[in-house]
């Protein structure tokens, strides 16, 4: 297990930047506020989202509660990367799955630009260009709550005490994860980046085959993993 301060540490001492904090020699591990230099936790947050896009946790998948009232058509999304599927709970209990569509869909069921369109029940959802709006329809007619079915990003490492599901179970991973975009974005070396990613992403596989094993439990890991490459 390391929180954001562990890990921050163990890259410092990796890498060599000890100018990502205020003062090393002093044991002042706070994250430097220089304007000019990217703090150790730019590189850990962009590591886990590698990850999460690499391997599911359980953490990833989650249902988020948003509120929709009244005339409501469009709920901003944080962190989400794909959608499952939405439910619409209402205040008797109800749940109404809402029929997945996209923009164009939308355009052509409710006449563009969708404005002036009766309220009711929502019935359609779809996401904005954007990818961080979630459109449904028609325009709500009362308050409901939109429970979204999703995969999201981990929260990002921010305070020393933060965690993720990558740091509490598997650190030595997301710091190699985190060493490739300091390869990347810091030292501009394309071998050293490709190095640490390569690994990084097998380590992360490793996990998956192994939780795959653990849930099914009918091959053998060397053979559960021949399935995925």
């Amino acid at each position: 297990m390391a929180t954001y301060l562990d890990l921050k540490k163990d890259l410092i001492k990796l890498t060599g930047h000890p100018e990502w904090v205020v003062d090393v020699a002093g044991e002042d591990w706070d994250d430097t506020t220089s304007p000019f230099i990217m703090p150790a936790k730019h590189y850990l947050n962009e590591a886990n989202k590698m990850l999460a896009r690499t391997v599911e946790t359980p953490k990833d998948e989650l249902m988020t509660e948003y509120a929709l009232v009244a005339d409501d058509t469009e709920t901003t999304l944080s962190g989400v990367r794909y959608i499952q599927y939405i439910e619409l709970a209402t205040s008797s209990s109800e749940k109404i799955r809402l029929i997945k569509t996209d923009l164009e869909q939308l355009n052509e069921l409710y006449d563009a630009p969708m404005t002036g369109v009766a309220t009711d029940v929502p019935k359609y959802w779809a996401i904005s260009e954007q990818g961080d709006t979630l459109i449904t329809m028609p325009p709500s007619n009362g308050a409901y709550t939109l429970q979204v079915y999703a995969a999201e990003y981990p929260a990002e490492l921010t305070d020393d005490t933060d965690e993720t599901w990558w740091s509490t179970h598997h650190p030595e991973i997301l710091l190699t994860a985190a060493r490739s975009y300091v390869e990347l974005h810091l030292h501009r070396n394309q071998t050293g980046q490709n190095l640490y990613l390569n690994e990084a992403i097998r380590c992360a596989r490793e996990v998956y085959f192994d939780k795959v094993y653990s849930e099914v439990g009918i091959l053998p890991p060397d053979q559960a993993r021949a399935l995925f490459t």
